[in-house]
Parts: structure tokens; C-alpha cells; sequence
């Protein structure tokens, strides 16, 4: 096993040992499949919505879980299995009733890698106070019950800020941040028919042209709590 994968393997064993101490939310019986409140950042490329996301969830004490992190969890049968078995039997069987009614429509596509995906996502979703960056998770989590974000900025200011971070020419990295933004919504139209760049999957759009990593994370942070109400003290 690779030391990335050792990483990963630690990270959710902490993770789930968290989520252990911790007592049941007292409406996680009442809240649709028993989802509790969490944010989704989605982000054209350049867009600095990690970086947000990182701000938010330090600024909430909530999780984080970022692209690479899902990803790699879901493709992880052990690692998994560790994520699934942090819920009780009729939690784990409400997520497998609802994937086997999204799997059955024309929402999702027909996939082993993305039934993991969801699995994964909403379980995350259950255990709530999380942010979770990319991975379509804004078309997984109930709508109701989650704060979907999106960062976007013109393509130049994108293309600039690529150019300085990844030492790219500004040439090279126009031709990246096309080829990312296109995988992105490549990614979403394939495994949940669905359009990236459509406002109306959103609840929050922040334009970080116009907004510093601070103030956007200020945003994120007053929508969620205007929504869902002030955030207890929690895990961190």
C-alpha cells in the first residue's frame, strides 16, 4: 500500500472514530434518510473554491472532505466499508433504499463507482457539520438540508491565477483550466445527467473576481447559519 493510501486509510479511521463519540443529532430521525445540515462547494477551475471550502470548515468546525479524499474512498472497498459501517443497520438501509430509487431513474448513471459515490456521499451526509468539495455531491445530498455553493470567476482572472500558482505559461494554462472545466462538467452530465453550470442547483454563486478568500468564506459561513440556524460547538 502506497503512503498516500496509508494517509487516506488514517484520515477516515480518525474520522470515524469522531463520528463515534459523538452522540445522534436529536432531529437525525425526523430529517429526510436522517441527513443532517452540510455545505457543497462546486468550483469552475481557478475558481478557488477548495480554498474556500478549507476557510468554511475551519470556520464552522465542521469536516472536510475534498475531491481527492471522496474519490479515493470510493474506489477503496476496505476504506469504505470503514465510512458505511459508522452508521447503524436502518441508516445504511435507508441510503440503499434511496440509491436503488435514484438508480432505477433517469437521474444517475448505472455504475459500480458511482453507487460507491453516493454511498459514501451520504453517509458523510448523515453524520452532517462536513464540507464537501466537487465530486457531484451537490446532486447526491438532499437539497433541503444542504448549502450548495458554487465559486466562479472569469476565465482570464482563472487563467492568471493558474498561470502563477502552477508556473504555466499563460498559453498552458488557459489550455488547463479549459480542459478541467470541461471534465468537470463532463463528469456530472455523465453520472447524474445533470448541468454544472446551471444556477438553479444552487444556493450560493460568488463571483472571487470580486470576493477574497475571507469574505467569500464569511458568505458560506452567514447563508448556511441564516439557514440553518447558529452552529454548537462540535468537534474541533
Amino acid at each position: 500500500m502506497t503512503r498516500k493510501r496509508r494517509t487516506i486509510s488514517e484520515i477516515i479511521e480518525r474520522q470515524v472514530r469522531q463520528w463515534q463519540q459523538e452522540p445522534p443529532a436529536p432531529d437525525s430521525r425526523t430529517t429526510p434518510r436522517g441527513q443532517q445540515p452540510v455545505v457543497t462547494i462546486s468550483s469552475a477551475y481557478g475558481a478557488l473554491g477548495a480554498d474556500i471550502g478549507r476557510m468554511v470548515a475551519g470556520q464552522l468546525g465542521f469536516d472536510l472532505f475534498d475531491r481527492e479524499l471522496v474519490d479515493r474512498v470510493a474506489e477503496s472497498a476496505r476504506v469504505r466499508q470503514q465510512i458505511v459501517a459508522s452508521l447503524d443497520e436502518r441508516q445504511q438501509d435507508l441510503i440503499s433504499e434511496y440509491i436503488a430509487g435514484q438508480f432505477s431513474s433517469d437521474t444517475f448513471t448505472s455504475s459500480d463507482y458511482l453507487r460507491h459515490l453516493c454511498r459514501v456521499t451520504l453517509t458523510i451526509g448523515h453524520h452532517g457539520r462536513a464540507v464537501l468539495i466537487g465530486r457531484g455531491s451537490q446532486f447526491i445530498l438532499e437539497p433541503e438540508r444542504t448549502l450548495r455553493v458554487r465559486t466562479v470567476a472569469p476565465l482570464q482572472t482563472r487563467v492568471s491565477r493558474i498561470s502563477a500558482t502552477q508556473d504555466l505559461s499563460l498559453k498552458e494554462a488557459r489550455a488547463e483550466v479549459l480542459q478541467r472545466d470541461a471534465e468537470r462538467q463532463a463528469f456530472c452530465r455523465l453520472h447524474f445527467n445533470r448541468d454544472v453550470l446551471d444556477p438553479l442547483a444552487y444556493d450560493l454563486v460568488i463571483n472571487t473576481a470580486h470576493s477574497g478568500l475571507e469574505q467569500a468564506a464569511l458568505m458560506v459561513r452567514h447563508a448556511f447559519e441564516t439557514r440553518f440556524g447558529p452552529v454548537r460547538a462540535g468537534r474541533r
